[in-house]
């Protein structure tokens, strides 16, 4: 599989989890690479836009979509 493959499949999962989540549709996700690793591999911003729509801390909302987040092949 292609970088751009895994990225589009990361971003279909990421759209789905938060409309399963939420019921909220999401027309732009941005992946990116984090400048230090202890933020992780991939990381993305869109939960700071979610934020003041759902009344939740960004932090909070990261955490139940990775709770609930299911990547093709991840086992």
């Amino acid at each position: 599989m292609l970088i751009l493959d895994v990225e589009k499949e990361i971003i279909k999962s990421l759209r789905q989890t938060v409309f399963e989540l939420y019921q909220i549709q999401l027309d732009t996700i941005k992946l990116a690479i984090p400048k230090e690793e202890k933020f992780g591999d991939l990381s993305a911003n869109f939960v700071f836009q979610l934020a003041p729509l759902l009344k939740k801390t960004p932090r909070s909302i990261a955490q139940e979509i990775k709770d609930k987040l299911s990547i093709p092949g991840d086992s």
